[in-house]
């Protein structure tokens, strides 16, 4: 009796297939403001705002001001949860310097829970040239839970010691 590949082959394509759909990225990669899931509808998220002038971290050398955010650590629930060593920023407003005049809102949209560093970032072309730190509640980092994602919170951040945040 001579067996077919064929129905293994077949096998091998659904295992593989059901491996690819339960890795997941739990490293918070990039949002845009625009995330959904697959059927259309918004992503439980929260969003970070401060209020700030941006033309104060403006001039020479710097150019573009940017809000944004990174996961550096688990919490609701603290386990299971993996966190890179470099997590990626997710980037909010952003300006040039030439298009700011004065205080302005700058918000930026999270959908994990976790802790997040938050920073106001001047830069010149790609190279950061200084920050202003921010976080909620006086604290160094903001926690974001799964209550605050469902109900679409929204934290307003203030200035925090810049020695708080790392300076890539």
């Amino acid at each position: 009796m001579r067996c077919s590949p064929r129905p293994l082959l077949h096998v091998l394509v659904c295992l593989l297939a059901l491996l690819s759909v339960a890795c997941t990225d739990e490293t918070g990669g990039t949002t845009d403001e625009n995330s959904s899931t697959d059927d259309g509808s918004a992503l439980p998220s929260t969003v970070f705002r401060i209020e700030f002038d941006g033309t104060s971290v403006c001039g020479a050398p710097v150019d573009r001001v940017e809000f944004a955010t990174r996961r550096i650590n688990c919490w609701d629930p603290e386990l299971p949860c993996t966190v890179s060593t470099d997590p990626p920023w997710i980037t909010g407003t952003a300006a040039a310097c030439s298009e700011l005049d004065g205080s302005m809102e700058w918000q930026v949209e999270v959908t994990q829970t976790g802790q997040y560093e938050t920073q106001l970032r001047a830069l010149s072309g790609t190279s950061q040239e200084g920050i202003h730190c921010f976080a909620g509640g006086g604290a160094a980092t903001t926690k974001v839970s799964n209550a605050d994602l469902d109900t679409q919170a929204s934290f307003t951040l203030t200035e925090a010691p810049d020695q708080d945040c790392a300076n890539p």
